[in-house]
């Protein structure tokens, strides 16, 4: 059976009992750090040693180390004895526990309790005073022994390693669920786009007037008496004039004022783009006030273009009477002109999803009289007060027209309100070089177009831009 290593708590005892220090479990961390050794050898110096109720002598350091060796022989010889008896029932040595606890924790457990169990003993030594007990008693009893025995492994800690707690932690952390994604919200459908579309200033210009089937079923045969004119240079413009009926050669005065007031337009370009080309402030009186100078203008020019020419025919010149509808665009502002009967349409262009979707728009009062085919003319009779004039802006306006009654009667609702979508197709068709008169001519001259009417001439003069890159846009 092998020697239980009972001779560093044997020494332990035995410097206890000589330097009346108070006994503390092997395994308390305070005995075993430098720190706790230091202020204990600290305090020791400072105050004087404790007697015993013994009479004590000064012996020398040789003696008490004899002695010493002397009493440690005999306990361990009966330590040994104890051990042989007692073994089978005594649990783990506190030295075989520590072993334990190193091959565990071996880098993080300090060093065994038999090594500094011997470097306290081989530190204090030195510093024991001089004056040691005379008689020590040598031999330690056997109940001494049994209770330290019994003492040490009940407060011997148990060592458990770190790793543990890890791992368990580790094994939580496999074992808790990971949260579920949350399903992403369906994103809101968005609201489509509108585009606004602005012209890029490449205008087109078409026109046709055609003779109605009353005129065609007259004996002799009357010609159209319709007139009209439209050009995209130098500044697009439209002009349409109806002849009056009940005038025995309006047409001759039709075709004179859409010629004259294309003529005279040209020639004053200049004073033209002054007025439409620039943006006029906000509720500019002055501005509107020159719009409508202008347009009594070119209506005065109209009625003396007539004058001559009843003087010219040696006619009165109510056989030359006619209506007249003028429109002119700028880069800021398009002027109109209306006298009498007929329609004046505006349109702008959006696009929403790929599609272009046209907006149709009168402009002016419908010019019917109070009966039926009563109008105004430019005649000897005519007012200012007869002459509506206005203008808009252009910066948006895709296309604009102009046309007679006849036509009007099919293409625009009589109150002005609603416009036949025919007029954008054309308008369309102009932008992209793909309309001709003849499809003009073939329409006003279809059954579909002239069932249900008098019959009357039919004209119309168109302009379209083409449409730029989108700039404006809003949700609709």
């Amino acid at each position: 059976m092998s020697k239980l290593p009972l001779v560093p708590r044997i020494k332990a005892s035995f410097k206890r009992l000589l330097g009346q220090q108070p006994a503390t479990p092997a395994n308390n961390s305070t005995l075993l750090g430098d720190d706790a050794m230091t202020k204990n050898q600290k305090s020791d110096k400072n105050q004087p040693q404790a007697q015993e109720n013994t009479e004590t002598a000064p012996l020398s350091k040789t003696k008490v180390e004899d002695t010493m060796t002397k009493q440690i022989a005999a306990v361990e010889e009966k330590a040994e004895v104890v051990v042989e008896v007692k073994a089978p029932e005594q649990p783990e040595t506190v030295e075989e526990k520590v072993e334990a606890a190193v091959e565990v924790e071996a880098p993080e457990q300090p060093e065994t309790v038999e090594i500094k169990a011997e470097a306290a003993v081989e530190v204090e030594a030195p510093e024991q005073p001089e004056e040691q007990p005379e008689t020590v008693e040598a031999v330690v009893s056997q109940s001494e022994i049994d209770s330290v025995l019994a003492k040490q492994p009940e407060e011997q800690p148990v060592v458990e390693s770190p790793a543990k707690p890890k791992a368990k932690a580790k094994a939580k952390a496999k074992a808790a669920p990971k949260p579920k994604a949350k399903p992403k919200a369906a994103p809101k459908p968005q609201a489509p786009v509108i585009v606004q579309c602005q012209p890029n200033q490449q205008w087109h210009a078409s026109y046709e007037a055609v003779v109605g089937l009353a005129h065609r079923d007259a004996n002799p045969p009357l010609p159209c008496q319709d007139s009209a004119m439209a050009l995209n240079t130098p500044r697009p413009m439209v002009i349409v004039a109806d002849g009056a009926g009940s005038s025995a050669v309006s047409e001759i005065g039709s075709l004179a004022i859409t010629t004259g007031l294309t003529r005279l337009l040209n020639t004053l370009e200049k004073q033209v783009a002054q007025l439409l080309d620039t943006n006029p402030a906000t509720n500019d009186a002055g501005n509107e006030a020159e719009l409508r100078n202008f347009g009594l203008l070119l209506v005065k020019h109209a009625k003396g273009i007539l004058d001559d020419l009843a003087a010219q025919h040696r006619r009165p010149q109510k056989d030359l009477r006619s209506t007249l509808l003028l429109a002119i665009q700028g880069k800021a502002q398009l002027l109109w002109v209306k006298i009498g009967d007929g329609a004046l349409v505006t349109e702008t262009l959006t696009e929403k999803e790929g599609q272009l979707l046209p907006s149709l728009q009168t402009l002016g009062k419908v010019g019917k009289g109070e009966f039926a085919n009563a109008t105004t003319f430019i005649d000897d009779h005519l007012q200012p007060s007869d002459v509506q004039i206005g203008s808009c802006a252009s910066e948006l306006i895709t296309g604009f027209a102009a046309m007679s009654d006849g036509a009007a009667d099919r293409l625009v609702a009589n109150d002005g309100g609603r416009v036949s979508p025919q007029i954008s197709d054309w308008f369309n068709k102009l932008r992209q070089d793909k309309l001709k008169r003849r499809e003009l001519t073939r329409l006003f001259s279809s059954e579909n177009f002239t069932k249900g009417t008098t019959g009357d001439d039919a004209s119309i003069a168109l302009c379209a831009s083409g449409i730029k890159e989108p700039t404006t846009k809003a949700k609709g």
